[in-house]
């Protein structure tokens, strides 16, 4: 597993953080925690907990939130990685 981090700032790396019955995604200085380490599962991004990256209310539109969600399969969970 690794982390995600942004491609010209190695010092921070995507996290789940979780308030309540709410998780959130977020960008954080802390490095090499379990919370912040994913795998790339087929169409899923998804970390040691089987959590997976889920566009909030399935929404296809700029400035929708990602958060962590249990996996359900839905197309607000599926992603494509491309490298350029």
């Amino acid at each position: 597993m690794g982390s995600i981090q942004p491609r010209k700032d190695h010092s921070v790396a995507l996290e789940i953080g979780e308030e309540g019955r709410n998780r959130y995604t977020r960008f954080a200085n802390e490095k090499d925690i379990w919370y912040q380490h994913f795998q790339i599962k087929g169409a899923y991004i998804m970390n040691e907990r089987g959590l997976v990256l889920d566009v909030a209310g399935a929404k296809d539109k700029d400035n929708t939130n990602v958060l962590s969600w249990k996996k359900h399969k839905g197309l607000n969970q599926q992603w494509r990685i491309d490298y350029v």
